[in-house]
């Protein structure tokens, strides 16, 4: 299962969704913050190539003042691939210490890495694989089906027969656009159960 780290008990408090396709990621880290683990973390959002990496050490290092425990989904992680700006080595050093005890911390991380793969050969990978859970987002189209059978079940949907079928043929099995007709089917349907007449009248053909 591509999205088995959802049925972890408790879920891991560090992970990271990645793979090219920015809008699966955005929502899975969501969806992921949304969970009743985390209900009372004080959730904040950190994108790493617009704040900094100054603000990423701060918010792993200070403590919240709502809550006991944070919740960072932190964006564009640039630190995990080759490009790292020569004015953030010293803030890399200083997260590189912080990785070291990853699993020692209390807050919840999300990193959203929107990359085909990570650098290998950097300390902050191999420390993040150590203490991390990757979710390898990289599904090629024949498994769009398979990742939103998925999605869908842990939200709680299913589908009438033949409606599956017909949303990823009108989808034409790409996966942020089948991603962005399970949400319209969901804000237009009653209930849990999406219909077949439902994805006929209101997805039209890709």
């Amino acid at each position: 299962m591509i999205l088995s780290v959802f049925n972890k008990k408790p879920l891991p408090q560090a992970v990271v969704f990645l793979g090219p396709h920015a809008l699966l990621n955005d929502y899975l880290a969501k969806f992921y913050a949304s969970q009743a683990q985390f209900k009372d973390c004080d959730l904040q959002t950190i994108d790493c190539q617009e704040d900094g990496l100054g603000a990423l050490l701060a918010a792993l290092t200070e403590s919240s003042l709502f809550s006991a425990q944070k919740l960072l989904i932190i964006k564009n992680p640039f630190f995990l691939t080759s490009k790292v700006p020569a004015t953030e080595k010293k803030n890399v050093k200083e997260l590189q210490t912080i990785f070291e005890h990853l699993q020692e911390l209390t807050d919840a991380l999300v990193f959203v890495a929107d990359h085909e793969k990570l650098d290998q050969r950097k300390k902050l990978t191999k420390l993040l694989k150590q203490g991390a859970e990757i979710v390898d987002l990289r599904v090629k189209p024949y498994q769009t089906g398979d990742l939103l059978g998925e999605l869908a079940k842990l939200e709680g949907y299913s589908f009438e027969p033949g409606a599956f079928k017909l949303l990823l043929e009108r989808s034409d099995q790409v996966l942020e656009t089948a991603l962005g007709n399970y949400n319209t089917l969901k804000a237009i349907t009653a209930g849990k159960t999406i219909s077949k007449q439902t994805v006929s009248e209101h997805i039209d053909l890709s």
